[in-house]
């Protein structure tokens, strides 16, 4: 007999935890998966999984730390970084630049 679960993803188990996650690379993220990211960016920062009933309320430690290479606009083929929408790059609370080093 198959029993399927839910078991927590990485995003879901650092909401309830009192975690950094820190993603690398955010706009190669997958447009679906940066939609529901988009969620817990927003300022209630509740996270619904339907098919369980559930609204995941994020831990008050949590906090959610990301490198971006291209400032959201991704590359021109599109096939390795996606461009992010407006609402999604103004979601962020703290927005910094680096730029290259001097040799």
């Amino acid at each position: 007999m198959q029993v399927t679960e839910f078991r927590d993803g990485i995003l879901t188990w650092a909401l309830k935890n009192n975690i950094a996650l820190v993603s690398n690379e955010y706009e190669a993220g997958r447009p679906d998966v940066m939609f529901v990211l988009q969620r817990v960016l927003e300022v209630s920062g509740r996270l619904t999984l339907l098919a369980q009933n559930k609204v995941i309320t994020p831990h008050h430690g949590v906090r959610l730390h990301s490198r971006r290479n291209t400032v959201g606009l991704g590359d021109t083929s599109g096939s390795i970084t996606h461009q992010q929408s407006t609402g999604q790059m103004d979601s962020w609370s703290i927005v910094t630049t680096l730029n290259y080093l001097a040799p």
